[in-house]
C-alpha cells in the first residue's frame, strides 16, 4: 500500500510555481524546467507534465496559490478604491481658520490621512485687497485639476455606480445622466 503525501516534492514545488509565475509557461515548459528531459520527446514530456498537474497534492498547491493571489488582488482593489473614496470624500476647508481678520490653513491636527489627500493639492498665496488697500494674505490650497473627479470617476467604474459607464443603454438624455452624475458628484463633495 502506498503512503500518500500531502507535502510537494521539491521538483513539484518548482513545477507549480513556473506553472503560476509565467501565465505563457503551459504545463510542458513547467515540466521542462522542474524536471529532467533530456532525450524527451515533446509528447512524452507533455505526458508526464499531465501526470504531475493531475496529482492531487499538486493541484491542492495550485488551488492554494491560485486563491491567495486572489485575495491579495481583492486586497489590492479594496485598498485602492478606499484611497479614491479619501481623495473624493476630503474638505480642505477643515483645516481653514479665521483670525483677526485674516485666514489662513492649519494643518496642525491632520492626520496620516489628511496629508495623503493634502500631498494630492498645490499651494498658492494670494493677497486680497480692497481697492488700493492691502487687506490680508490669504493662502489657498486647492485640488490639482482633475484629481478628484478622476478619484470619482475611477469609484464609478469600479463599484456599482452606473454614472462612468460608457455607452449606456438608457431612455433618459445625456443631459439627464449628466446632471445626475453632476447631482452624485456634489453631494460627496458636500457642495
Amino acid at each position: 500500500m502506498a503512503i500518500m503525501r500531502d507535502t510537494l516534492t521539491t521538483k513539484e514545488r518548482e513545477f507549480v510555481e513556473v506553472y503560476l509565475s509565467d501565465p505563457k509557461a503551459d504545463r510542458s515548459v513547467a515540466y521542462k524546467i522542474a524536471y529532467s528531459t533530456l532525450n524527451m520527446s515533446k509528447r512524452a514530456v507533455y505526458a508526464k507534465a499531465s501526470r504531475v498537474l493531475n496529482k492531487e497534492r499538486v493541484q491542492k498547491a495550485i488551488a492554494k496559490a491560485q486563491h491567495k493571489a486572489e485575495e491579495r488582488s481583492v486586497t489590492n482593489a479594496s485598498w485602492l478604491l478606499d484611497q479614491y473614496r479619501m481623495i473624493a470624500d476630503f474638505n480642505i476647508r477643515k483645516f481653514m481658520v479665521f483670525r483677526d481678520g485674516g485666514a489662513f490653513y492649519d494643518f496642525s491636527q491632520a492626520s496620516d490621512e489628511d496629508w495623503y489627500c493634502i500631498t494630492e493639492h498645490a499651494e498658492m498665496t494670494f493677497n486680497l485687497a480692497k481697492g488700493d488697500e492691502m487687506v490680508y494674505p490669504l493662502t489657498c490650497v486647492k485640488l490639482r485639476p482633475g484629481v478628484r473627479s478622476a478619484a470619482l470617476k475611477a469609484i464609478g467604474e469600479h463599484t456599482d455606480v452606473a454614472a462612468w459607464v460608457r455607452n449606456q443603454v438608457t431612455e433618459q438624455t445625456s443631459n439627464d445622466l449628466i446632471a445626475e452624475a453632476f447631482k452624485d458628484i456634489a453631494s460627496r463633495l458636500h457642495i
